[in-house]
């Protein structure tokens, strides 16, 4: 039997194990193992395969710019532990180089659909699985979940597990389900298990994620209008969304009627429907924090402290850290790559594609990602940023496909 060790073959593998939250050393999961692998591979095969080497020279710039940004401050001390966010910064460049020369093949962009599908519904399975073992006392834990394999459950990182729940939905209901040719049951019973759980969450930011991304669907119809098949896709797909949803917000009703003890989760479900900010006490302390990262990066001559010299680990806004980790420069590689990104699809819309699902889906799922890291920096974690960069980036490939009228099964 021959082994697969091609760059390709441990990215998927990375992207199956992204959950998984047990730290080895300094931070790291088995997943960012896998991805420096696969991408010493990718480097290790630069002379025989097709690199983007487009995409590798971005990556090379972008390093260059954090390492100018952050390492100015090295000969003044510091804490050297916080220099694992450079790695952080440099990872998502990384990640997004071994999608792009990952998912431009069909083949791997098919299997790499059909990984995330198993890891949305796993990932679902999980919420309940936590609270069972959480209330049989077989592990010790905080009641709001983590994700599977954490070195301890006391501390919960559901907002961050909530967030992931909505880009593999989302992704999965506008993209994916069509990539593997899945039937309407299917759909409707997956997109239910995702939303229940999402709801177990107990966080909000999952939630709001999906209804911004539905949202802003259901406004490119208006301003589209009907006259594509994409119209007729959105209307269905929107469908499962809104019964799916039906089907969750119905299941208190159930549990008054058969007298169902769920009173552990009553605070759950409120906090994950309660967007009253200005009472709530995580996101005022985050107003806190960014108050306190402008008044770092004022002090330092708009250059930034470098992460050695942060008085913050966590600042719960990506604009925050940007700002005191490396300043304007760092601020600008950071809107820089992300405005190319738009850039790429505005630019097919100007030919005339701008009307296929998938293109639209693209620019839909990368805001959707703005957004999530402007509530926190949801990008510097592996377990978000490796999902979502492929995520979008199966998006942007698929709608190429599509254009093209290629198959993917």
């Amino acid at each position: 039997m021959k082994i697969n060790i091609s760059p390709q073959a441990f990215f998927l593998l990375a992207i199956a194990f992204f959950p998984v939250n047990y730290s080895l050393a300094v931070s790291m999961r088995p997943a960012d193992l896998l991805v420096l692998g696969s991408f010493v591979l990718m480097l290790f095969y630069l002379s025989s395969a097709k690199i983007n080497i487009a995409a590798l020279l971005w990556v090379l710039f972008a390093v260059t710019s954090i390492l100018f940004a952050v390492f100015w401050r090295l000969e003044s001390g510091g804490d050297l532990e916080q220099l694992i966010f450079v790695y952080k910064y440099i990872f998502i460049f990384i990640v997004l180089v071994l999608a792009l020369n990952t998912f431009k093949s069909r083949i791997y962009l098919h299997k790499a659909s059909k990984v995330f599908y198993v890891v949305l519904v796993l990932l679902s399975l999980w919420v309940f699985v936590y609270y069972y073992l959480v209330l049989s006392g077989s592990i010790r834990g905080n009641i709001r979940p983590s994700f599977p394999f954490s070195n301890s459950y006391l501390e919960s990182d559901a907002h961050l597990y909530s967030s992931v729940l909505a880009m593999l939905l989302f992704s999965y209901v506008y993209i994916l389900k069509d990539i593997l040719g899945h039937g309407n049951k299917r759909v409707l019973a997956t997109v239910t298990l995702c939303l229940l759980a999402m709801i177990f969450t107990g966080s909000r930011t999952g939630i709001a994620l999906v209804f911004i991304g539905l949202w802003l669907q259901l406004l490119s119809t208006l301003i589209f209008s009907a006259k594509s098949t994409y119209f007729i896709s959105l209307r269905r797909t929107t469908v499962y969304i809104l019964m799916a949803g039906f089907l969750a917000a119905s299941i208190p009703v159930f549990v008054t009627l058969y007298s169902i003890d769920l009173s552990t989760y009553t605070g759950l479900v409120d906090r994950a429907f309660n967007f009253n900010l200005g009472e709530d006490a995580s996101s005022l302390g985050r107003f806190v924090k960014f108050d306190i990262a402008l008044n770092e990066f004022s002090s330092s001559n708009f250059i930034g402290t470098g992460p050695m010299h942060a008085s913050v680990d966590w600042y719960d806004n990506l604009i925050a850290s940007l700002l005191v980790h490396g300043g304007i420069v760092l601020l600008t590689v950071s809107f820089g790559a992300t405005l190319f990104c738009f850039a790429k699809g505005f630019h097919k819309a100007e030919s005339g594609i701008y009307l296929t699902k998938p293109r639209i889906t693209f620019m839909i799922l990368l805001f959707m990602y703005f957004t999530a890291n402007i509530i926190t920096e949801y990008i510097l974690v592996t377990r978000s940023a490796l999902p979502s960069i492929c995520l979008i980036v199966i998006a942007y490939y698929w709608s190429k496909y599509k254009v093209d009228n290629k198959e993917l099964r």
